[in-house]
This record gives structure tokens, sequence and C-alpha cells, in this order.
């Protein structure tokens, strides 16, 4: 951020923030890195306003927006992969987005994502529950054990989640020996 804050100290701010009004509510859509570099330099005592673009959107317009201004800024940790997965069929779902083709490959060419790690998306949106999903989120669990997890029945997933010295293997195995 500081090197963006010196920059647009000597070229000036190059780009709009993009702000969403989702329901009478305004939210930044795109532009997180070049807000705080613009608050940095305000902090800094370079006291300039932000130039903003805003956009009535509805709340998967918006998401879309985040999704496409984060796709080719940053690697996606799973939690986000997962929260854009679900808002990406919520957008297909509502006829905001056009696709040819199989939904799946669809949702994880847009996402940079391989068909295989979709599939696992899916399952682990689907099937694991709110505790394993916030695990995952806080960092609690990984994806690979997240996914395990998830094949098991809601009433068993607690405990696996619970349990951290559960390797993704060992659930592996538990599924496998459910069958």
């Amino acid at each position: 951020i500081e090197e963006l804050a010196d920059d647009m100290l000597e070229r000036g701010q190059l780009q709009p923030l993009l702000i969403g009004r989702v329901d009478g509510e305004y939210k930044l859509a795109a532009g997180h890195r070049r807000r705080a570099a613009i608050m940095l330099n305000n902090e800094r005592g370079h006291k300039r306003k932000a130039w903003c673009f805003a956009k009535e959107m509805d709340q998967i317009e918006f998401m879309l927006t985040l999704i496409s201004a984060n796709a080719f800024t940053r690697r996606m940790d799973d939690a986000t992969l997962l929260e854009q997965a679900y808002w990406t069929d919520k957008a297909i779902e509502a006829g905001k987005l056009k696709i040819t083709g199989r939904k799946r490959d669809y949702v994880a060419e847009r996402l940079q994502i391989s068909p295989t790690k979709m599939a696992q998306v899916n399952q682990v949106s689907a099937h694991l529950s709110d505790e394993g999903k916030d695990a995952l989120k806080n960092g609690e669990m990984n994806f690979s054990k997240a996914y395990e997890t998830s094949k098991l029945p809601e009433e068993e997933q607690s405990e696996v989640i619970q349990d951290k010295h559960l390797l993704s293997s060992d659930v592996r195995a538990m599924v496998k020996e459910r069958k």
C-alpha cells in the first residue's frame, strides 16, 4: 500500500473507486487498495479527495463486481473462493449471467480454478455445516479437511471440526469406513 500511496502522490489517482449503492447503502465494490493508499496519504498530511464512480446495484451485481475486481489482482483463499462461487451461482440463477455449456466449467473458468476444484467447492458449499464453513473462513481448518468433512452426515461433522489433530487423510479414512 505504501508503494501505491507514494505513486499516487507523484501521478495522482489514475482510476476511480467504484461504489455500489445496494439497498440504499453505499459499499466499496472495487478499489480497496486505492482507497487504503488514499487514506494513508491523508494520514501523512496529503489531503486529497478520492475520485469515485457510484452505481446503483442489487446484492448479486455488487458481489459479481467484487468477484471481477479481485479475479486478477490476488490469489483467493478457499473461504473467499467458496463465497465467490456461491454468488456466481446466484447470479446465474437470477439470469444476470448467461452461460453456455456446463455451469461448473463456466464458473470454474470465471474463478480461474480447475473443474475438479470447482466440483469440490460445490460439495463443500452444499454439504459442509455452517460451523465447518466458519472454521474454514477463520483458518481453523484447511480446504482438504473441509472437503472430506463435507462428505459426512452433518450431525457427525461437529466432532471432526472440533478435533484439531485430525488431518484430511484421517477424515477421508473415516468417510471410507462409513461406506
